[in-house]
């Protein structure tokens, strides 16, 4: 190879190869297709060999490419952090920041992050995306977003992963429902309720079966199903209940749809992080932005729009 790499040729070709398809990448990139058939024919020269297999229905990585793209990937990462770095040493915190929240946080926590971030610091684009513990652990994982906030029971527990607050679990069910019309519930009366949560290996769900099993509650999942939203709707228009922190529910209880109780003996405490992506580095938007969610946790929580959560 005679000549330094071209980054422009590099990301438009890594856009290729993990869409399969010169035209889809020529859609998101705003590139003719053409330029784009060029660029990486100039790429594959600079390397010397084919990076991909042109076939009927798209291209393919080749093997080689396969085994290159997450240091193609970490290069234009590090060129972009390096731009970022310095634009901030010029006082302009700049940049793209990825961030996932937990589907249950949404309505509480996005709203008014966004708004404070747009304030702050108008150079840092947000992009953002709700979902359960085990899609965000897979995002940080796998590198696709670069702070995610989710239950402390993931799968790939980092060093970094910081505390946030604390949040008991409640049997959640419909206005009429006279079970859950206490304050609190002791374990042993929802033994057999017919109870709808998200599927196995669902952290949630792990940690309800785990509980009721060491005490001896039977537990009675009657449906399976991973959109909260979901789950909302069926016991407010069914005799089913669900189990859930009460920030989940906060909005319905409120406007009396649902009605929630604090379950205890025992007490089904779970813990909210902040975590960071490994496979990426962290850039100084991040860091802001970090910083804000830290900020606006301690504040919700404080003034109880997220209801039931306790600071750690």
């Amino acid at each position: 190879m005679t000549t330094m790499l071209d980054l422009r040729k590099l990301q438009h070709f890594v856009q290729v190869a993990e869409l399969g398809s010169f035209t889809k990448a020529a859609a998101i990139t705003a590139t003719a297709q053409s330029a784009l058939s060029r660029q990486v024919g100039e790429l594959e020269a600079d390397f010397g060999t084919m990076l991909l297999h042109r076939t009927g229905r798209g291209v393919v990585p080749t093997e080689l490419a396969v085994r290159m793209l997450p240091r193609m990937k970490a290069l234009l990462l590090e060129a972009e952090q390096l731009l970022q770095d310095v634009r901030a040493s010029q006082g302009k915190q700049v940049g793209q920041v990825d961030l996932a929240v937990l589907a249950s946080l949404g309505t509480s926590l996005l709203t008014p992050l966004l708004s404070r971030v747009s304030d702050r610091f108008p150079g840092i684009q947000m992009r953002v995306r709700e979902g359960l513990t085990e899609h965000i652990d897979e995002w940080l994982v796998t590198g696709r977003i670069d702070l995610g906030v989710l239950y402390s029971d993931r799968r790939n527990p980092a060093p970094g992963d910081e505390l946030l607050f604390n949040c008991d679990l409640f049997l959640v069910a419909g206005l009429g429902d006279k079970i859950a019309r206490k304050q609190t519930i002791p374990l042993r009366q929802l033994a057999a309720l017919p109870i709808v949560m998200p599927g196995l290996p669902n952290s949630l769900r792990v940690v309800v079966e785990n509980v009721w099993k060491e005490h001896g509650v039977a537990l009675n999942v009657v449906m399976e199903l991973d959109s909260i939203a979901t789950m909302k709707e069926l016991v407010h228009s069914s005799q089913r209940y669900t189990v859930l922190p009460l920030c989940a529910v906060q909005r319905e209880v409120s406007s009396g749809l649902l009605r929630a109780s604090r379950i205890v003996e025992p007490s089904i405490t779970r813990s909210v992080l902040l975590a960071s992506s490994t496979q990426r580095p962290i850039s100084r938007a991040s860091v802001e932005v970090a910083r804000v969610v830290r900020e606006l946790v301690k504040e919700l929580i404080q003034s109880g729009q997220v209801a039931g959560g306790t600071l750690g």
